[in-house]
């Protein structure tokens, strides 16, 4: 968090921030898009939903952590499957 913070302010920090998240989020559209091909997927904006669970998943991982509660993490995470964002 304190990283998302500096980029405000620090042009290195906040490129190194926006690739991290660009890989995150690649790596999550990747499993969906594999999921797709399987059949267990269908109907959905891969790259939206893809952004869609990493921002979630970034938000319970900040509640975990303001509240240091890491059971956030275990009862909060798994709804991030339930995450879709349908094609238009």
């Amino acid at each position: 968090n304190l990283a998302t913070e500096l980029a405000t302010q620090d042009e290195p920090i906040r490129n190194k921030v926006d690739h991290i998240f660009a890989q995150l989020q690649t790596n999550i559209g990747q499993v969906l898009q594999a999921s797709v091909q399987a059949g267990e997927l269908s109907n959905i904006d891969i790259d939206a939903t893809s952004q869609a669970m990493l921002a979630y998943m970034e938000g319970v991982m900040l509640l975990a952590k303001t509240q240091n509660d890491p059971t956030r993490l275990r009862d909060l995470l798994p709804a991030m499957a339930q995450i879709r964002v349908p094609n238009r």
